[in-house]
């Protein structure tokens, strides 16, 4: 038999708003309504900082977009401890959908961010040979004659 959280009367009644009853998942929804305030806080916090530098603004502000959304994910699940409804439900993991999805532009913005100056160094490495040694021969010619 599956371990659910839904009494057999609750599924089969789907008119029914339905109550979560147990008592472990609840918890779980306190503890992540708790860490995804905070965590909100933190990124939001985090965004400011970075925004301080003209190319911090680049990640800072998806920070802060990543921070409002998880707070609003907080409110969602705030909703759905209270009503475990279709429609709570939803609009809980549309928030969760969102944030995701910002998150996953920051991730490709951080990772362009961290490839460019790795590119550019290495284009420095490869241009740098050539133009010494190229200043070197003049300047070795330069003497003979």
């Amino acid at each position: 038999m599956e371990n659910n959280n839904f009494s057999q009367t609750e599924q089969n009644n789907p008119s029914n708003v339905e109550k979560p009853n147990n008592a472990a998942m609840m918890q779980i929804l306190s503890s992540s309504i708790k860490w995804s305030n905070f965590v909100g806080v933190m990124w939001i916090i985090s965004g400011a900082i970075t925004c301080i530098t003209i190319i911090g603004i680049i990640l800072g502000i998806p920070m802060i977009i990543m921070g409002v959304k998880l707070l609003n994910l907080s409110e969602s699940l705030k909703v759905l401890q209270f009503d475990f409804s279709n429609e709570g439900t939803q609009k809980s993991f549309d928030a969760l959908n969102r944030y995701l999805k910002v998150h996953g532009i920051y991730f490709i913005l951080y990772i362009i961010c961290a490839l460019i100056p790795i590119i550019i160094f290495i284009i420095i490495l490869l241009l740098l040979p050539t133009s010494f040694m190229h200043d070197f021969s003049n300047s070795i010619m330069d003497g003979i004659y």
